[in-house]
């Protein structure tokens, strides 16, 4: 027991009574800063899941023609795995943010596209969770990104070095590798910043010794010259003045990007299956219509997912389709 026993999360108004039954604790709800704009449409429910699957694909086809990024939350990795299947056989690009080793070490970057137009980012439920998808892209993570990939090189370690090129050769990582994916990028940098970028991690190679840091040090470094903290490092300070070059040219594409993604209706979230927990289903809803941007969700549910299975099938009957009407979910064969 605790004399004091607080939290702040944004899906707890659906299990009041729980906190009060269970914790004695009540639950106060925050107005948001600005009005929710998502549009929630109704779940659509079909009686075999490979119906439920081929629409979901449909879905996927229709919001990705309009430019619109879809963002699709999967129970597993075995149904995000074979969602990418079907996506790859229709010819859709797509990202995976599962819990596979070479897709978790990719989170940060697989998120920072998530919000672009037209891409497609398949997740896990669990996965991406706690960072908010940017519309039109992330300028931070892509500025901090392409600074890595200029700094790395540099100070880190031979030994470190040929570790992460061995890990992405062996294809374990994507990521460990210093050079990022081009198509990451909205833009090219211009010359200027580039020999700015260069100047400045020849410099920290001076300053730190060259191609000695172990790389967990060397991401703490590139990390304080990303952030505002106030540091008197001269080398910290140059690599930040290149930081904010980098994002600065970035962001004007992305910003221009975010305002064309927001006339074509926001991000588009997915769902394949209802949770047993309405705050799981409301987590991923919420990855959409973030700070007051528009967007729109929809789940697509069968009757042979776990939840109708386990609650509302009886001695192998299934959910009438008038119940099902009255649940406000349309039922499709």
């Amino acid at each position: 027991n605790f004399p004091k026993l607080a939290g702040m999360t944004g899906t707890a108004a659906t299990e009041v009574s729980e906190f009060d039954g269970i914790y004695k604790l009540p639950v106060a709800v925050v107005p948001t800063n600005r009005a929710i704009s998502r549009v929630d449409n109704p779940d659509v429910v079909f009686r075999l899941e490979q119906y439920k699957w081929r629409a979901v694909v449909t879905e996927i086809q229709r919001i990705h023609r309009e430019g619109r990024p879809v963002l699709v939350g999967t129970t597993s990795v075995e149904k995000s795995e074979l969602l990418s299947e079907m996506l790859g056989q229709a010819g859709i690009k797509h990202q995976v943010l599962n819990a596979k080793p070479e897709n978790v070490e990719r989170e940060s970057e697989i998120v920072a596209q998530s919000g672009r137009r037209g891409a497609v980012t398949i997740s896990t439920n669990m996965a991406g969770r706690g960072t908010d998808i940017l519309l039109g892209g992330n300028p931070d993570y892509m500025a901090r990104l392409k600074l890595r990939e200029l700094l790395m090189p540099e100070v880190v370690s031979q030994a470190d070095a040929a570790d992460a090129y061995a890990k992405s050769r062996t294809g374990r990582s994507q990521v460990a590798s210093f050079a990022a994916d081009p198509a990451i990028f909205p833009c090219q940098l211009s010359a200027a910043t580039l020999a700015a970028g260069k100047a400045a991690s020849k410099a920290a190679a001076a300053a730190w010794g060259e191609r000695s840091l172990p790389l967990l040090e060397a991401e703490d470094r590139l990390s304080v010259a990303c952030e505002k903290g106030s540091t008197d490092d001269e080398v910290l300070l140059k690599l930040r003045a290149v930081y904010q070059a980098m994002l600065l040219e970035f962001k004007a594409v992305t910003d221009q990007e975010k305002a064309d993604v927001v006339a074509l209706g926001g991000l588009h979230v997915v769902g394949t299956e209802r949770h047993e927990s309405r705050r799981i289903d409301n987590q991923l809803r919420g990855r959409s219509g973030r700070q007051g941007d528009p967007g729109s969700t929809r789940f697509f549910l069968s009757l042979e997912d776990s939840l109708f299975r386990w609650g509302v099938l009886t001695e192998g009957n299934w959910l009438p389709a008038s119940i099902v009407g009255g649940l406000g979910m349309q039922m499709f064969c």
